[in-house]
């Protein structure tokens, strides 16, 4: 199917069952959001100790007119390490909670759409599945493989984009490199013109050309994550219908049905863009403050619940052409074949 056709086929079913979608949307969204709060005050609470002084520091500087360069760089020196550390148990534990709640969460999410899609109008009316399939990953028989799929899942994806988190720090590095070799010149200017020159003469790094290379490979490793991300795409789908599947034959799957159709895919997305940049633009016309507190939130869930919905159908037509091919069997994706008679 064609993006168009695509958009079409999901709308109608959006417009049939829109009040239970947007309900299934708040509850997920709270779900996650409250998720994400108890995090931070979990990361807070564990990282609070090495970034002590760090706030002190911030408020110091922030105080004084004039900033001592010197104190800024040993500042610079005494604390940066400690903002390392905190980056990198926050990412350990955000990793947990999302491995062991989120996840779960959001592929009893994906199965809601995708069952909602297959339900059809019957003798006038046109029933939705239960807000109950948000938490079917909780079961005991589909917790322990659900975790197990989606962790294999996640860290195949983090190991494709790991290039892009180590020229992320690569370029982070380089622009503390140039700010403190800046301070430290302009300190030395300050205190001993003579040395300063002496500075610049020996020790000063030019970053023009490593760092046009570092920024052309970060691009590129950027390209290479999204096109990753594409081709395992429909992989949270496959195992939101059976996560017995496990992560390594989802992934399979995704990439093998993805070839060819990652266009469609990146233009579906492209195309509910405007759409998630709507409120974001009515949230700046201050005419508006009074109304967008009730407008942006329903507007959100509005957007959200359609799009999934035609990411469902897009689903639905790579996961029937895999039961075409017999890469896959409908009964292996938890659906029931009907008998004849009926």
């Amino acid at each position: 199917m064609s993006t168009k056709e695509i958009l079409q086929a999901s709308r109608e079913i959006h417009k049939q069952t829109l009040g239970p979608a947007l309900v299934i949307v708040f509850f997920y969204k709270f779900l996650v959001g409250l998720s994400r709060s108890l995090l931070s005050m979990l990361s807070g609470a564990v990282s609070g100790e090495s970034l002590s002084g760090v706030g002190e520091w911030l408020k110091e500087l922030t105080a004084t007119e004039e900033v001592d360069r010197g104190q800024v760089l040993a500042g610079l020196d005494q604390h940066i390490p400690k903002l390392l550390l905190a980056w990198a148990v926050s990412i350990a534990l955000g990793w947990l909670v999302y491995s062991l709640f989120d996840a779960l969460v959001k592929e009893g999410y994906f199965r809601w759409f995708s069952r909602n899609r297959e339900l059809r109008v019957s003798e006038g009316f046109r029933p939705t599945p239960s807000r109950r399939l948000l938490f079917s990953f909780f079961k005991r028989e589909n917790y322990a493989v659900t975790v197990k799929a989606c962790f294999y899942k996640n860290l195949r994806l983090w190991l494709w984009a790991m290039p892009f988190y180590l020229l992320s720090l690569g370029v982070a590095y380089m622009n503390w490199r140039v700010v403190k070799q800046n301070l430290w010149l302009k300190h030395l200017l300050d205190s001993n013109p003579q040395e300063a020159d002496i500075y610049y003469q020996t020790e000063w790094l030019d970053f023009g050309f490593w760092g046009f290379l570092l920024v052309t490979l970060f691009f590129l490793s950027i390209a290479l994550y999204v096109s990753k991300r594409l081709s395992y795409s429909q992989a949270d789908w496959f195992l939101a219908d059976n996560p017995h599947l496990g992560g390594q034959r989802a992934l399979e799957l995704s990439e093998k049905l993805m070839q060819g159709k990652k266009k469609v895919r990146l233009l579906l997305a492209f195309a509910y863009l405007p759409w998630f940049l709507l409120p974001m633009a009515l949230a700046m016309v201050p005419a508006l403050m009074t109304l967008n507190a009730i407008l942006l939130p329903l507007l959100y869930l509005f957007v959200d619940s359609r799009y999934h919905q035609a990411q469902a159908e897009f689903y639905a037509n790579v996961r029937d052409e895999a039961v075409e091919k017999g890469l896959i069997s409908m009964e292996e994706l938890g659906y029931h074949r009907l008998p004849d008679s009926l």
